[in-house]
């Protein structure tokens, strides 16, 4: 795989439309574990989402957010930076071409008010 044959890898990575259109099965987490990383994702369980995924480096901290919303094509980690002590909010937004009016006045909404 392309990412182990770097010389420095990635510490975050986010990968959003990661269910093909066709699906034939259920997918799980595990289908997309990457060596050295930590796997979260979103939506792969729901058929009315398109899968959204971070990975990050097996070395940081990071854990799953749960920020309630009407909208709901995100994901969020917060990640413990070692040099600062501090925590950074990391989020993979997914916004379709084909979005409705509606869904972007929710997809605003939600920037605004997170």
């Amino acid at each position: 795989m392309y990412i182990i044959s770097l010389e420095k890898k990635p510490d975050i990575i986010a990968i959003n439309e990661v269910k093909p259109k066709h699906l034939s099965h259920k997918l799980l987490t595990s289908e997309f574990n990457l060596e050295g990383y930590h796997t979260f994702s979103h939506g792969l369980k729901d058929d009315s989402n398109i899968g959204l995924l971070i990975y990050t480096d097996i070395t940081m901290d990071a854990s799953l957010v749960d920020i309630p919303s009407a909208f709901c094509e995100s994901i969020f980690v917060s990640v413990k930076t070692a040099n600062l002590g501090s925590t950074i909010l990391i989020g993979n937004i997914y916004h379709s071409p084909n979005s409705t009016q509606v869904n972007d006045a929710g997809a605003i909404s939600f920037l605004v008010t997170s």
